[in-house]
């Protein structure tokens, strides 16, 4: 049994090392049960899709920004759209301006010198927010461009990473069959092992403390069949048969008699 088991602990031992060799020789690297390949491939296919939703967005935040500057939308719609708090704030200082000047118009006039300074702050202020929605609508049209990159070089990666795992088929077929023979033996190595183990505890058994009570002796005589059983029942097949002799005998001379 030991040297049974040693060869079944090689069996495994080599067929162990066969299906690491086969991985190694044809990239089939791999944790627990499933190959990086695989799970490259899910990962891939999961940033493929956020990537695309977010492609989607930034696409329609450049149309609707293009879409508000060509209709000479409000400042704050176009803010609002975009999201952009530098534009809120531009527009509540120039709102401040403009009432501003209003306030001031109609208690020093027109022609006051303290109007001509606040028309040229609203002047400003106005560049300002022209300036910062042409600079949002820049960075919006930026943000959509890396997207559409990033969405490609995922999309190509994951191009490549598909025909990298259809190439692979083939050897998984071959690496599923040794893995296959890797858990037979470790089945028959396993059962084997365990029945080591039973032989060596009933080995390890003490006998010891036994003692013998009485020497074992052929019997004298049979047993069976018992010698007065058989002398009763011969005596009374004998009573039985004179019984029945003398019974025939007394019923003849009345049948005759009855005859005559």
């Amino acid at each position: 049994m030991t040297s049974r088991l040693q060869e079944l602990a090689d069996n495994v031992r080599d067929s162990e090392r066969n299906v690491e060799q086969f991985k190694q020789q044809n990239n089939l690297v791999g944790a627990g049960k499933r190959l990086i390949n695989d799970q490259q491939l899910e990962e891939l296919t999961t940033q493929l899709t956020l990537a695309r939703s977010v492609t989607t967005e930034q696409k329609g935040r450049v149309d609707q920004i293009e879409r508000l500057m060509k209709a000479d939308a409000d400042p704050d719609t176009i803010a609002e759209a975009i999201q952009s708090p530098t534009v809120s704030a531009l527009r509540a200082q120039f709102a401040e301006l403009v009432r501003q000047e209003a306030s001031a118009s109609a208690l020093l006039g027109d022609r006051h010198p303290e109007i001509a300074v606040l028309r040229q702050r609203r002047k400003q202020h106005q560049q300002l927010i022209t300036d910062e929605l042409k600079r949002t609508a820049a960075a919006a049209r930026n943000d959509y461009a890396r997207a559409v990159a990033n969405e490609n070089a995922l999309a190509a990666n994951l191009e490549t990473l598909k025909s990298k795992v259809q190439l692979s088929g083939g050897a998984m077929v071959r690496l599923r069959e040794l893995e296959r023979v890797v858990e037979a033996n470790r089945a028959i190595y396993e059962v084997s092992l365990v029945r080591t183990k039973e032989l060596n505890e009933q080995e390890g058994i003490d006998t010891a403390n036994t003692r013998v009570i009485a020497e074992a002796l052929p019997p004298n005589r049979p047993t069976m069949p018992r010698r007065a059983l058989v002398l009763a029942a011969l005596v009374v097949g004998l009573i039985a048969g004179a019984s029945w002799v003398l019974l025939r005998r007394y019923r003849r001379p009345a049948q005759a008699f009855r005859y005559e």
